[in-house]
């Protein structure tokens, strides 16, 4: 078989591009070929272990998160696991941590004794005072690291409650994902500092409902002198082990337990600020101040009577600034008082800005009001920029300068409500209830107020926790076996009152007894006879019930089919025995197995397929797509017939004699170039002119149908008509995926007795040239002559040919051997 397109030039390849031309006038994809003639949190920091025992810990779950502002003073809280494995001279200080988990995270607390805390000094950030954890979500206890473990480093910062945040150094993606997922906070205390988290289940791919151990490491770094060496290590387990930054092999393991949950309450009110005991000319400790570039920043003002209201004073083209409180939660409200004093226009606005990241800049959201009276849902980027267009837009009514108004908004999950309303008004008047796209909504973060060009004022600033906390749902006591899904209804009340249907929610089903009650896809199915009971899961509400499963009234049924290669092979007029095709069948019940195609009901669009009494008969050498079904599934085969004396099936065949000229023959598709004459059939061949930009480069692919088959032998008569110079080349691509890349291809120059005038080359995943082998033809490529390439793929092995000479002969074909797509030419 055969593949070819022109594929992209790297900037290397091309020069001046004059003219080049390539053509082929024969094409054969022949057949199906069987054989081939860093530190303890870097490496200079180690700890070792005091003793050798690995250090466990039972973690209770809580009914209520903690608030994460680095105080660690609600009663839930138990800080009293010593970290006694140290490294390093002098006097050690007590370190301490305590955990608690629910259904959305892993929570962590540690208190750090330090009498010298350090910030900004010299070294690196893991060579200040800072406090690191190391998490292995799936146990392996090796190294290296693997894709979601993390080290998490978290520095302290003088004059903060935001730690500065680090991920650690080993290469095993971590640094890709997103820290803004990651809530944290820290607070300097009479002996010491303390640091607050909560680290997101999805972050390390776990499900604490389902895995209940996880590897952890936790360490506390005490920076006590000018040099960056001058610094004692404290550890929790270091178990046999004496580096942590890419090796879980020495870390305790933590137990997740359900049974006798912490159930102590925490108050949902996480910010109440009325301004009135902040001197005016500051802000309360803690906020962080952002301004554009010349503009005021915000601060508390205080009138005769010692009201005390956040202003920003910035009428004027230009003028914005943010501020953003230390408080943070994913599900909230924020309410506030405004006054607008004046505008540079009417149409500039002040907004309540929600889930900031820790650092409080961008990205975030926020619900804006212009003193013309349009409220808005809008998205700053990460780049800083607008989403474009903004979310959510209406009108309430023109706000009058120097009247008070309070807005709110309520976010959960990424359903936005925005509520207005004057100070005379007896309630709010809800402007929006908009349920989003995940890419417009920030998942997470802390609350601010910006403002632009304008002056504003704001007051009693008000965030509240909210919390699912009930789920109402109708759930079949009884029913039969394979008659599944089970529908699930219902409804789900929240702590501010509000309820709503579970309808889109996204809502997580478990079952006690999965050999009756199976989850599949995150849906529940009644497999067999029992009872199980099921738990649904919405954010940390749950519900219980027991389901009683009665025996099905009939028997399984396929639920999906497949098969090794999806085709298969055939000699004309001589029938197959469909009992001799085998398929991978699912079930459902659940189990697994095999079917024969003469269980199968077959149909072909083709007058030349016959099936009849078990057995299929192709009357004509060809290709052909059939389908094969059982209890409505259905699979896409094809089958590839022969004559009897052909030594060869094959998969494709095209001289180009008999097609029109100036077209692209039949289920070819032009990938790259514009000009439809540049890639044409002409004088019985098929021509392609790269020679310049949009047709530079240019690439065909070959029909979809040939992407069933990665083991083949591809032939073409090939030759350069012209080329910008000796250098460039045309190629045969195949294997190629994604209808795009990565592929390999025989790269043939115009020059092809040059050491590397012959390729063996990938297209990677990212769009970049890995040429794996190279070789020289005798001659360079003759415009008045054809050449006959050959290129012969089986497994791991490539074989490239030109005139039956072999050039390339290599085993490095096996990482697209598992996805193969034939198609054709490219420069």
């Amino acid at each position: 078989m055969e593949h070819g397109f022109m594929p992209y030039l790297s900037e290397e390849r091309i020069d001046s591009m004059k003219r080049y031309k390539r053509v082929i006038n024969r094409l054969i994809v022949a057949a199906l070929v069987a054989s081939f003639v860093p530190l303890g949190l870097s490496p200079e920091q180690q700890a070792h272990a005091a003793d050798d025992v690995r250090n466990t810990l039972n973690v209770r779950k809580t009914v209520n998160a903690p608030v994460i502002d680095g105080k660690l003073d609600e009663s839930l809280w138990s800080i009293n696991q010593s970290l006694t494995k140290q490294t390093g001279s002098g006097t050690f200080k007590d370190s301490k941590f305590g955990m608690l988990w629910d259904n959305k995270y892993l929570y962590i607390g540690v208190k750090a004794d330090d009498d010298s805390l350090t910030a900004a000094g010299s070294g690196n950030w893991f060579d200040q005072d800072n406090i690191n954890f190391f998490l292995d979500p799936t146990m392996h206890q090796s190294s290296p690291y693997v894709a979601d473990d993390m080290q998490l480093g978290f520095v302290y910062q003088a004059d903060s409650t935001t730690p500065e945040f680090h991920f650690g150094a080993a290469a095993n993606g971590q640094n890709s994902k997103d820290a803004n997922k990651i809530l944290r906070a820290m607070q300097k205390t009479a002996t010491g500092w303390s640091l607050e988290t909560a680290i997101p289940w999805d972050m390390l791919k776990m499900d604490p409902n389902l895995t209940k151990k996880l590897g952890l490491e936790i360490g506390v770094t005490d920076r006590y002198g000018a040099d960056a060496t001058q610094q004692r290590n404290s550890y929790w387990s270091a178990y046999q082990s004496s580096s942590f930054w890419n090796d879980t092999s020495g870390f305790g393991v933590i137990n997740l337990i359900d049974s006798n949950p912490v159930t102590d309450p925490v108050n949902p009110v996480l910010l109440e600020e009325n301004f009135d005991t902040i001197p005016a000319g500051t802000l309360p400790y803690g906020w962080i101040s952002d301004v554009n570039a010349g503009s005021p920043a915000f601060t508390v003002v205080q009138d005769t009577y010692g009201n005390g209201r956040v202003t920003f004073d910035g009428k004027a083209s230009g003028k914005q600034a943010r501020v953003v409180a230390p408080v943070q939660w994913d599900n909230y409200t924020v309410e506030a008082d405004i006054r607008f004093e004046s505008v540079l226009d009417s149409a500039r606005w002040a907004s309540l800005m929600f889930r900031v990241p820790s650092s409080g800049k961008v990205p975030y959201n926020q619900m804006a009001i212009r003193q013309n009276g349009t409220y808005e849902f809008a998205y700053r980027k990460a780049d800083g920029n607008w989403y474009s267009p903004t979310p959510i837009s209406g009108t309430w009514r023109a706000l009058t300068l120097n009247a008070d108004y309070s807005m709110k908004v309520r976010v959960f999950d990424n359903n936005v409500k925005e509520y207005m309303k004057a100070k005379s008004d007896p309630g709010y008047t809800m402007v929006t209830d908009t349920t989003l796209p995940t890419t417009v909504v920030m998942e997470k973060g802390k609350v601010g107020l910006q403002a632009d060009q304008n002056k504003v004022s704001f007051d009693n600033l008000k965030v509240t926790r909210i919390t699912a906390d009930r789920l109402n749902l109708v759930v079949p006591g009884s029913i039969e076996a394979l008659t599944g899904p089970i529908s699930v209804t219902g409804s789900v009340y929240y702590s501010d009152g509000i309820t709503e249907s579970i309808l889109n929610k996204p809502l997580k089903y478990y079952s006690s007894d999965e050999s009756i009650i199976k989850v599949s896809n995150n849906v529940l199915y009644p497999v067999k006879a029992g009872s199980a009971e099921v738990r649904v899961i919405y954010e940390n509400a749950e519900y219980v019930q027991q389901v009683t499963v009665t025996p099905s009234t009939v028997p399984a049924k396929v639920s999906s089919l497949k098969h090794n290669d999806n085709y298969f092979l055939a000699t004309v007029n001589q029938p197959v025995d469909l009992t001799s095709i085998t398929f991978k069948a699912d079930f459902t019940d659940f189990t697994s197995g095999t079917v024969t195609g003469n269980d199968l009901t077959w149909t072909s669009s083709s007058p030349s397929v016959v099936v009849n009494n078990g057995s299929l008969t192709v009357l004509q050498k060809g290709v052909y797509a059939l389908t094969a079904q059982k209890d409505g599934v259905s699979i896409s085969m094809l089958v590839v017939a022969k004559e009897t004396t052909d030594r060869e099936y094959v998969l494709y065949e095209e001289n180009f004699d008999q097609l029109t000229e100036g077209i692209l023959p039949a289920g070819w598709t032009r990938k790259e170039g514009t000009t439809a004459s540049k890639a044409v059939v002409k004088a019985g061949s098929f021509e392609m002119d790269a020679a310049a930009s949009p047709d530079n480069p240019s690439r065909v692919l070959l029909p979809d149908y040939l992407g069933t088959f990665g083991n083949y032998k591809i032939e073409a008569d090939v030759t350069h008509l012209q080329a910008n110079d000796t250098a460039r080349w045309h190629s045969i691509m195949y294997r190629i995926q994604n209808n795009d890349y990565p592929y390999y291809q025989m790269a043939v120059r115009k020059d092809a007795t040059a050491a590397n005038g012959v390729e063996f080359a990938e297209r990677t995943t990212a769009n970049a040239w890995n040429v794996m082998d190279t070789g020289a033809f005798t001659e360079a490529i003759d415009p008045s002559k054809m050449y006959h390439y050959t290129v012969k793929a089986f497994n791991n092995r490539v074989m490239e040919m030109i005139n039956d000479k072999v050039v390339v002969d290599t085993d490095n074909a096996g990482s697209l051997f598992a996805f193969r797509q034939v198609n054709l030419f490219g420069l």
